[in-house]
């Protein structure tokens, strides 16, 4: 077993998932930051206003699913459809708050992870001001129309 391991040193493992990602949208839109302030504002805000569109398409699709799945679950119990056991409700949503709980306590050791992403988005935010503020307009213009 140490045998295999010493040959398994001398091979490199490389991630191709994020070096052909990255080369895909470097062919597609080129190197973003060396071009002028309008075509990142154009590219910022087109690509903002795709995102807040859709955002906003599936967030009403799912508030609305959710709304009217309580409004009909409520005057099916009303007109005596269906009886509803409250301490069995009231007994389910207290032990999913305690796996709530739990697991708000593992993501607490992810934090630095996630800080990690942080700095690297706010980063890029500060690195492409133009790129930046055109995608947070056009998202704004997506989740209006």
């Amino acid at each position: 077993m140490a045998e295999e391991r010493q040959d398994d040193e001398h091979f490199e493992v490389i991630d191709l998932t994020r070096e052909r990602r990255n080369e895909y949208i470097e062919k597609l839109l080129g190197d973003l930051s060396t071009k002028g302030a309008v075509t990142q504002i154009a590219v910022g805000g087109a690509s903002g206003w795709v995102a807040g569109y859709v955002f906003q398409r599936v967030g009403r699709a799912a508030a609305t699913a959710i709304g009217g799945g309580l409004i009909l679950i409520r005057l099916a119990h009303y007109g005596g459809y269906i009886k509803i056991n409250w301490q069995q409700v009231e007994k389910d949503v207290n032990q999913a708050q305690r796996q709530l709980t739990k697991e708000a306590k593992k993501m607490q050791r992810h934090n630095q992870e996630i800080q990690g992403y942080l700095h690297k988005i706010k980063q890029f935010c500060q690195q492409n001001v133009m790129l930046s503020s055109g995608f947070v307009g056009g998202f704004l213009l997506g989740i209006a129309f």
